[in-house]
């Protein structure tokens, strides 16, 4: 059997293990079917609390399934926590030859640090044309990206928050700057840390965002849907989160205060007592959401007036809806020949888009003239040049 010489390549086709790092029995699998070894289950974890557990579980496996089923509000922070948990399980047996409740601060910076570039191995990797039920399945597709990064430290964070308060083991993550101070961190990992806060933004370059808007204009020419078109201008121009969109009823979704003045989206605390965000709707989108409602007589109004949500869709849906805009201009990006933004287009996300706009602001993207006028109005910069005023007004006039 081929054996690899990188340290992280999991030895579970090796011999019998002299030093206690490893399993000779586990073999990489899918979280729905893990199996771990006996001694590596979480039943002796040496983080373990011995009294007062509030989840009725013994092994790690099981409270990590609780997390995942029990402790997720949507189906899609489900999936992302389960992949989290096959990757730290797999590697956690095959790779470390541990429990996870075992686990110390500088086992979860190194899981962390490994995630970051798994390398190519074909014991981490899916074959290219690989589903998830094929028996060449692996934890990985490639390296991961920013936002990816970024999102596997959040759950990762989040599950050893919920073992601790549910008092089934004491872990400790620390992540960024902490990792850092407490010297548990090694410089590829303080680089990275510092390349993602940088990077998080620059995730959607100009090419790409183009592909983006000439795909919703003619799913808006072509379909008649003005959908997708409204939801990527509400995340890119309002820097909505999903689940804000998903709520915008009449409720949050204010009129203009004056003709032609910005829509405004005011989210209010659980009580309604207070506002605790006020988002205004400039630029194209002020113009898109006139089109939604057309001259104020149509059903889409009626149902808004009614107080009714403005799309009917929860957050997994429009995340959906927002992946079908990502392959959708990616293939006509391949078709156009655009190879690199066809494959970058294929790795974005909702986040993607929201923080998009932060790098526009700092003119770093394009500075076509529709975009220059919309920043004039979000941030107060200076507008000049003919051609640019009137590329704004041809855009945000209905």
């Amino acid at each position: 059997m081929k054996q690899s010489n990188r340290p992280d390549d999991p030895p579970y086709f090796h011999g019998p293990s002299t030093d206690g790092q490893a399993s000779t029995t586990f073999t990489i699998a899918r979280f729905e079917v893990i199996k771990p070894p006996s001694q590596l289950d979480g039943r002796e974890g040496l983080h373990r609390f011995r009294k007062g557990c509030k989840i009725d579980v013994n092994t790690d496996l099981d409270a990590i399934r609780i997390w995942i089923e029990e402790a997720s509000q949507t189906e899609a922070t489900r999936r992302a926590r389960r992949t989290l948990a096959e990757r730290l399980l797999n590697w956690a047996y095959a790779s470390r030859g541990k429990a996870v409740s075992s686990f110390e601060p500088t086992d979860f910076g190194a899981f962390i640090d490994f995630v970051a570039s798994p390398g190519t191995s074909d014991l981490w990797i899916t074959p290219r044309g690989g589903f998830r039920d094929s028996a060449g399945w692996r934890p990985f597709t490639g390296p991961l990206g920013p936002a990816s990064m970024e999102a596997s430290a959040s759950h990762l964070s989040s599950l050893l928050t919920f073992l601790t308060k549910q008092k089934y083991a004491d872990l400790y993550f620390a992540a960024g700057k902490r990792r850092a101070r407490e010297g548990i961190a090694d410089s590829s990992s303080i680089t990275y840390q510092r390349d993602r806060r940088e990077a998080r933004t620059q995730s959607i370059p100009a090419a790409e965002w183009d592909w983006v808007v000439r795909w919703v204009d003619a799913c808006e020419r072509d379909n008649l849907d003005l959908t997708p078109k409204l939801v990527v201008e509400l995340l890119y121009y309002g820097q909505l989160k999903l689940s804000e969109v998903s709520a915008l009823s009449r409720n949050v979704l204010k009129l203009p205060l004056q003709a032609g003045g910005p829509w405004r989206a005011e989210f209010r605390t659980k009580n309604g007592a207070a506002i605790r965000d006020m988002r205004e709707l400039r630029g194209p989108l002020t113009a898109t959401i006139m089109k939604w409602f057309g001259d104020g007589i149509t059903p889409a109004w009626e149902a808004f007036e009614r107080g009714e949500p403005l799309l009917h869709l929860s957050a997994d849906s429009l995340a959906g809806l927002v992946r079908k805009v990502f392959d959708g201009a990616s293939s006509i990006a391949a078709d156009a020949g655009e190879v690199a933004s066809a494959q970058g287009l294929r790795t974005r996300s909702a986040m993607s888009l929201r923080h998009a706009m932060a790098l526009h602001v700092q003119g770093e993207l394009f500075d076509h003239g529709a975009a220059v006028m919309v920043l004039a109005q979000m941030t107060d910069l200076p507008v000049t040049g003919a051609e640019a005023t009137e590329a704004a007004l041809r855009r945000t006039t209905p």
